[in-house]
């Protein structure tokens, strides 16, 4: 980048986070060498990138991303992570945690009751996270935290979803009558979060529903698309897509070493990527944290390995029996399963009840656990209306709520 372009990116920046003006920024590009109309094409461009407050969010969801969506807009943390992934205060003004790491003295916003915090940490927090507390002290509007053992990272604990507390400094309340509607908290004091003056969650136990929604203007955005319907919907002009690495995964539970040994070895797992999600998604390593890439040697594709350890295993010569729940999105997963395996010879059929030797989940509850592989990771689809806006690095689900804005 040369010395003009980063000048005028930076004056970009500038414009976009308000603090010049349109005609300071075009007389600026002026003065570095660009044409009036390529000046005035950067002032818009770079004016769309502002936040601009108002209008009214229709979401549709799937069923089971409300809860977590509700809680992340009605609720605060003492801390949260900022689009560069840092922690920062949020309930906090300041964290400062001692030479340990193990008592951590917690600045809380001068409208904050340091009593009223302790009783919602009480209240809400997760017995696992209370656990790790050996005490409490307050004074005006401070708590000190001390832990049994010391952690060096317990500021970024506090901003994960479950230390989440209920204080009324959300950004938006929820109607007493429509739960699922809610109207933006005009006294928070987040300026990066909230534009919305009103957010209604539609939620839809299919995605063909939600589909339908986004394409006929029901909705504004969509969750958990199919990236079946991706492609289609992509060539509608009013409609844009981004996409986000998720916690969706499938899970293939199997309690028999040698069988455990054979599906490792004997799953194309780049074959399944593209067959089960067409490659929206990431191959796994089987552990339980979606990894940058695989690591090397866990989970080589190995047929003659495979079939070694599937004769160990005592089940080869027939169909391996897998239970799933039945819907047809499982029934679809059996087939990119199957045309993974071929090449090592591994056959599968359903089968529904207890004994089967391999149980199938796709999930975005990630338990962990030594007798599971999981060999995809899914990303995070959304569809949504040409009309919003996001800023860079908010990409996910949450984030259209909580970031974007309508253009």
């Amino acid at each position: 980048m040369t010395r003009r372009e980063t000048y005028i990116s930076r004056q970009a920046r500038r414009l976009s986070h308000g603090k010049i003006d349109r005609r300071r920024f075009v007389m600026s590009a002026l003065a570095s060498g660009v044409t009036l109309p390529t000046a005035m094409s950067l002032a818009s461009r770079a004016e769309a990138a502002r936040p601009r407050a108002g209008g009214h969010l229709r979401y549709g969801l799937a069923a089971e991303s409300a809860a977590p969506l509700m809680a992340a807009l009605t609720r605060n943390w003492l801390t949260r992570i900022d689009s560069t992934g840092a922690v920062t205060g949020d309930l906090a003004e300041s964290l400062a945690p001692d030479a340990e790491g193990r008592r951590w003295q917690i600045a809380l916003r001068p409208d904050l009751s340091a009593d009223r915090v302790v009783q919602e940490i009480e209240t809400r927090w997760p017995l696992a996270l209370k656990t790790q507390l050996e005490r409490i002290d307050t004074g005006p509007a401070r708590l000190s935290l001390t832990l049994k053992r010391p952690e060096s990272a317990f500021d970024r604990r506090l901003a994960q979803d479950d230390a989440g507390l209920e204080l009324g400094h959300g950004l938006y309340r929820a109607a007493q009558d429509t739960p699922l509607h809610l109207t933006r908290n005009r006294d928070h004091w987040r300026q990066d979060a909230g534009h919305f003056d009103a957010i209604t969650l539609q939620m839809s136990q299919t995605a063909r529903a939600r589909h339908n929604a986004v394409m006929t203007g029901e909705v504004d955005a969509i969750d958990q698309v199919d990236p079946r319907a991706l492609a289609m919907m992509g060539s509608l002009p009013h409609l844009a897509h981004v996409t986000s690495a998720g916690p969706g995964h499938l899970a293939l539970d199997v309690a028999d070493p040698e069988l455990r040994a054979a599906l490792r070895h004997g799953l194309d797992r780049q074959v399944l990527l593209d067959r089960a999600v067409l490659g929206h998604g990431g191959v796994g390593d089987d552990s339980a944290a979606r990894p940058d890439s695989a690591r090397p040697g866990l989970s080589t594709f190995d047929p003659d390995r495979a079939r070694a350890h599937l004769e160990r295993s005592g089940y080869a010569g027939a169909p391996l029996g897998v239970a799933h729940d039945g819907t047809a999105e499982a029934e679809r997963l059996m087939a990119a399963l199957a045309a993974s395996a071929a090449q090592a010879g591994l056959r599968f059929v359903t089968g529904g009840d207890e004994r089967a030797p391999i149980r199938l989940h796709l999930s975005r509850d990630i338990k962990p656990g030594h007798q599971r592989l999981i060999p995809l990771w899914c990303d995070d689809l959304v569809v949504h209306a040409q009309t919003l806006a996001a800023p860079d690095g908010r990409r996910r689900p949450a984030d259209v709520a909580l970031h974007w804005w309508f253009a």
